[in-house]
């Protein structure tokens, strides 16, 4: 009686350990808490992420999806901040492919999730996923912390026949920095970064003569723009042992300015943020009528004053 018992119990053991190799059990680990990144105007931001996923039992194809997240649209995904103001941007498979990873509501393809296989094994195998988000240049919300939550699935199978296994969540949070740029272009140029000088070259000075520069303001927040002209609405001889000037008329966007010599003179006061490719001032010296002026060279400095308000 106690060998047949013995027996019995042995066989037990040996169906209960190979029951536990063959089946299949999956996890969903190193998913990051939070995707960060800080937005930049003209270039693309491009932030990876990456999850780990980890398996052992018998062979079985795999997974993951990933939500729409706040707004509800894969087309494109919003992250908001907390006055509402939206930055979008994409999740996709890699920076060179681009399929847009989504969920089940969405009917993806396989193209469009994560997805592997892992073949049978009674250790713990991992695989290791990448993604990356994606946030297009040329948005222009206001200062802030934008954030939106991501929900990622695991699947064991196909997505023609699937058991879901794993669920975890993590932020995007991006930070659109306080912007303030002012830019001094040809006329009709758009803004360009890094140009904030110019020099207007009248030749040999003639009445009627006119020289243009467009003042291009970008700000995301509210500003004040003035300008400080050296010797007004004139230019003076080069010459520090003589006073002769030149006179100029001025104008702004086709209005004439009277320009105070090294006095500040307001463009824009309390303006509002702007778009993307800036507010344009566009300013005209025109040479006015000359009263025999020394002959030499003529030139005035004008400074341009951007602050925030």
């Amino acid at each position: 009686m106690r060998k047949s018992k013995g027996l019995l119990f042995s066989i037990f053991l040996f169906f209960f350990y190979a029951t536990s190799v063959w089946s299949q059990q999956f996890q969903l680990q190193n998913v990051p808490n939070k995707i960060t990144g800080t937005y930049t105007l003209d270039a693309e931001l491009v932030l990876t992420g990456t999850l780990t996923v980890r398996h052992r039992g018998a062979a079985s194809d795999y997974f993951v999806t990933f939500s729409a997240g706040g707004s509800g649209t894969f087309d494109p995904r919003q992250v908001s901040s907390t006055g509402g103001s939206l930055l979008t941007y994409q999740i996709y498979d890699s920076a060179v492919s681009r399929n847009v990873l989504k969920d089940l509501s969405a009917n993806p393809t396989p193209q469009e999730v994560l997805r592997g296989s892992f073949p049978f094994d009674a250790r713990w195998n991992a695989q290791h996923l990448s993604f990356v988000v994606i946030l297009p240049p040329g948005q222009f919300p206001p200062a802030g912390t934008y954030t939106d939550t991501i929900t990622l699935t695991l699947y064991q199978g196909t997505l023609d026949s699937y058991t879901q296994k794993a669920q975890r969540s993590f932020q995007v949070q991006i930070t659109m920095p306080s912007v303030m740029e002012l830019s001094l272009v040809p006329p009709g140029a758009p803004f360009s970064t890094g140009s904030t000088a110019s020099t207007l070259d009248f030749g040999i000075l003639e009445e009627g003569k006119t020289r243009a520069v467009d003042v291009i303001v970008r700000s995301n927040q509210v500003y004040t723009l003035s300008m400080l002209s050296q010797y007004g609405n004139a230019m003076q001889i080069m010459d520090p042992t003589d006073t002769s000037t030149v006179p100029l008329r001025v104008t702004l966007n086709s209005t004439p300015i009277l320009l105070t010599p090294a006095q500040s003179y307001p463009i824009a006061t309390a303006a509002p943020p702007t778009v993307y490719a800036g507010v344009r001032y566009a300013f005209v010296f025109t040479v006015e009528p000359l009263d025999f002026p020394t002959a030499g060279n003529y030139s005035c400095i004008i400074t341009f004053t951007l602050q925030a308000q």
